[in-house]
C-alpha cells in the first residue's frame, strides 16, 4: 500500500481518475481509514467495511453501502451508526424488492 508510488503509476500511464482518488489518500493518517478506502477501491467492500467500522469514522460503511446500493446491509449498518438514517435506508430496501 504505497500510494506515492502508485500515485507516480497512475501519473504515468495518464490515469487522471486514479490519480485524483488516490492524491486525498496521501494525507490520511489513520490506518483503519487508509485501507477501509483502498479496499473499496479495489471492490473489496466487505473489507472496506470491516476496517472503517474500526475507524473514527464508522459512518463511511455506511455511505459506501448506499453508494453502491447495496441496502440490505445498508439497512442492518444504520441500527447502530445511523440510527436516524433507518427510514430512509428502509425506503430503498423496499424499492429494490
Amino acid at each position: 500500500m504505497d500510494l506515492d508510488i502508485s500515485l507516480k503509476a497512475f501519473q504515468a500511464g495518464k490515469n487522471l481518475a486514479m490519480v485524483l482518488t488516490l492524491e486525498p489518500l496521501l494525507h490520511e493518517n489513520e490506518k483503519d481509514l487508509l485501507v477501509g478506502h483502498v479496499a473499496m477501491i479495489l471492490g473489496k467492500y466487505d473489507i472496506a467495511q470491516e476496517h472503517y467500522l474500526k475507524s473514527s469514522e464508522p459512518l463511511n460503511a455506511l455511505d459506501m453501502r448506499c453508494d453502491i446500493q447495496d441496502w440490505f446491509i445498508a439497512s442492518s449498518l444504520t441500527k447502530n451508526i445511523a440510527p436516524e438514517q433507518e427510514n430512509f435506508i428502509s425506503k430503498r430496501l423496499a424499492a429494490q424488492t
